[in-house]
């Protein structure tokens, strides 16, 4: 950042009077906040738990989707800018796949889910990524209104595997910035 860019910080005096003087090389920055790991106790198998990589702003907070690793030979995922000619050979080798008698390449059988802020309920959830925005299907959620989900104190709160109940006693959920990558 440019010195000329940046603020003249001032701050105040301990004395009744209250005077501001000027701080020296004083400076507020914003760390990047690109990606974050969702982990449990080792034993855990959600699929939601994993890397979340930052995509945008929702209600003045960071949403997050999961990464999810993806075969090489799969194309057509929503993040991933297809080409003509690579989604061609994807289809070519399918159609020989088939004529073979052969399975084609099937997509991901895990799902992707996304982390966000529900400013309505006032809480973080995680949903699966195509019901992101949705406020009745929430996986995980947690009732606090910190700015990010890492400042979260409340306890994160897992479903049950029909999305009726959330229980507390089994979530151990720990939401925590990630390392550069």
């Amino acid at each position: 950042v440019l010195a000329s860019g940046r603020a003249g910080w001032e701050v105040a005096d301990a004395g009744p009077a209250g005077t501001f003087h000027k701080a020296k090389d004083m400076a507020v920055s914003m760390p990047s906040f690109e990606r974050l790991e969702i982990t449990s106790h080792h034993l855990a198998q959600h699929a939601f738990l994993g890397t979340y990589e930052r995509k945008g702003l929702l209600a003045s907070r960071p949403f997050f989707m999961q990464v999810v690793e993806t075969p090489a030979d799969w194309l057509g995922t929503a993040d991933e800018a297809v080409d003509e000619l690579a989604a061609a050979e994807a289809l070519a080798a399918a159609a020989a796949a088939i004529a073979a008698g052969e399975e084609p390449p099937q997509p991901p059988k895990r799902q992707r889910y996304a982390l966000w802020y529900a400013d309505e309920l006032e809480q973080w959830v995680i949903t699966e990524d195509f019901r992101f925005l949705d406020l009745v299907s929430a996986d995980v959620r947690v009732a606090d209104t910190a700015w990010f989900p890492w400042d979260a104190v409340g306890r994160w709160e897992v479903s049950d595997a029909a999305g009726a109940e959330f229980d507390r006693d089994r979530a151990s959920i720990n939401v925590e910035l990630a390392g550069p990558t």
